[in-house]
């Protein structure tokens, strides 16, 4: 379904991309076998857990294609090299930091926020938390200033006051995911 072999960046981006050998059926699955991934969906998740189940290696290769070097194996072992193996790049219009010490042992703060964007239909992309930091993302169009005003009444009236609470605003960056084995290893980050 999908042209191959997989590469490790969109060589229209980045021209040092290179073909993926092999990669263990973890990668695979949230490379493309669900629908998180960069490119969810190009092969069923429930096929590629059984085929792993039963140790059954994969090869995904382009019909049009099949030269050596053009086809990706996927194993159920971690093959080497260890770290990064696929970078995917997505357009970020804006993002939102939240800081305040009340998220801290403050139920429902999370929840608050993002029901807020739900009812005026402004679907987020990605969240991140920490103990008084939660960032929203929006790659799905650009926030108005007079939404974010809204926002920033709807911060002050819930959790003000204003010196116990922040919104930091980023516009027009990227968000970079970078997906691989055992990323754990020293020096990857």
């Amino acid at each position: 379904e999908k042209q191959f072999p997989v590469m490790s960046a969109d060589p229209r981006k980045i021209p040092g991309a290179r073909p993926v050998p092999e990669m263990t059926y973890e990668l695979a699955m949230e490379a493309f076998g669900d629908q998180r991934g960069a490119d969810g969906g190009a092969i069923h998740p429930e096929a590629l857990r059984m085929l792993a189940e039963e140790d059954i290696p994969v090869v995904v290769f382009n019909p049009q294609n099949q030269t050596e070097g053009n086809i990706t194996h996927i194993h159920t072992y971690d093959p080497a090299p260890k770290g990064v193996e696929i970078v995917a790049s997505r357009a970020m219009p804006i993002a939102l930091e939240i800081q305040s010490i009340r998220m801290l042992g403050h139920a429902g703060f999370v929840h608050a926020v993002t029901q807020w964007f739900a009812k005026e239909e402004i679907p987020i992309d990605q969240i991140s938390t920490s103990e008084v930091t939660v960032s929203f993302t929006f790659s799905n169009g650009d926030l108005s200033e007079a939404k974010l005003e809204e926002f920033r009444r709807f911060l002050q009236e819930t959790y003000g006051p204003s010196k116990d609470l922040a919104l930091v605003v980023t516009r027009g960056k990227s968000l970079l995911f970078c997906m691989g084995n055992n990323m754990h290893y020293p020096g990857v980050a």
